[in-house]
């Protein structure tokens, strides 16, 4: 039995009209992009929907007399699909984004069928853009561990400019190749996870600092005390952890393989559910429902959205395999279970349109 997901053409011809006119009015959105939204919140915030609301309403009121009122409405909520959906790109990149034109985003957001920013395409399209400043194009690079573009711009900046780096951005993927860069040595994911993810964890409740894009080097050999400090962080690691960066070390590199031992992607993730589970997990109190919100999650934003990239579906069988027998019962009695059955035992794939 074969279960395709993908965006319905008339969903994905909707989907480009909206897209279209939110082009079309880009730098009014940019406007409303306020240091006041962003700055004043933490990072995981998802509060100013009536702001997002707004900026919609605006640009929707260009479209009463070309769109027919039984479509106004599909319209108006895919045009704020949009919208958040460059707020959430702006909040988690707010350093970079303060340092960049706003022109030059128009024709470097990469969108896919389904709405959603391509951050990995867009940040490698920022990246390749020589108008914009080196430091900038360093620091996206850092952010998504991007090596060839990080040693090719470091060699082409400046003392000065390589001073300049932390005044835009400090966050920890910068900083280690900082360090490591100037030392003349690649930073390894078990330094970068021991010298910036425990006090990260412990520092960050309640901060300000953007999400990290490089949560997928978590599955590296810790030491036991560093398991208890990370897992004593239980409830934020699960708060603020996204989904998308088990997609993360699909996109770099142009899809080769990571680590020296060459394993595949879905490999690699397999690795991260099982340090999740035998590490963090060990330490929660086995409640059934902290697995629902991650099996749910993944289903509802990942599967049934059509998010291209990665095979969740074998994460997700993954994920299930490992959940403890007793909290599987409990699961199974929910009413949500028999959809997320019927996706478990498929065999599943995304096909682009």
């Amino acid at each position: 039995m074969e279960l395709v997901i993908r965006p319905s053409l008339q969903y994905s011809a909707a989907m480009t009209f909206a897209l279209k006119i939110l082009n079309d009015h880009i730098f009014e959105v940019f406007e409303e992009l306020t240091p006041e939204t962003y700055l004043m919140k933490t990072p995981f915030d998802f509060s100013g929907e009536q702001g997002r609301w707004i900026i919609t309403q605006k640009i929707t009121r260009s479209l009463t007399n070309v769109v027919p009122n039984s479509l106004l409405e599909p319209m108006r909520y895919r045009i704020y699909l949009l919208v958040s959906e460059i707020h959430f790109w702006v909040r988690d990149h707010y350093s970079v984004f303060t340092h960049i034109e706003k022109r030059y985003f128009r024709n470097h957001f990469s969108w896919g069928l389904e709405g959603k920013i391509g951050r990995v395409k867009t940040a490698k399209a920022l990246i390749q853009d020589k108008n914009l400043d080196v430091t900038v194009r360093f620091v996206i690079a850092c952010i998504y561990d991007i090596e060839y573009e990080i040693q090719l711009l470091w060699s082409m900046m400046t003392e000065l400019q390589k001073g300049e780096v932390l005044h835009i951005d400090s966050r920890p993927a910068v900083q280690s190749w900082m360090e490591q860069l100037r030392i003349e040595r690649k930073p390894t994911w078990a330094q970068w996870i021991r010298k910036y993810l425990n006090p990260l964890i412990i520092s960050r409740k309640g901060s300000c600092e953007p999400p990290q894009s490089s949560c997928s080097r978590i599955p590296v050999l810790m030491h036991a005390e560093e398991q208890y400090q990370l897992a004593s962080s239980f409830d934020f690691l699960i708060g603020s952890m996204d989904l998308d960066d088990f997609s993360l070390p699909v996109y770099q590199r142009d899809g080769a393989e990571l680590l020296s031992e060459k394993p595949k992607p879905i490999q690699f993730c397999k690795s991260y559910a099982d340090w999740l589970f035998t590490i963090v997990f060990r330490y929660a109190a086995y409640r059934s429902d902290v697995f629902e919100i991650v099996l749910q999650d993944m289903l509802r934003m990942k599967i049934l959205y059509g998010v291209q990239g990665f095979d969740y579906a074998q994460l997700l069988q993954s994920l299930w395999r490992k959940i403890p027998s007793n909290l599987k019962k409990l699961i199974k009695k929910r009413e949500h279970f028999p959809l997320l059955h019927t996706v478990m035992n498929c065999d599943f794939f995304y096909e682009v349109i």
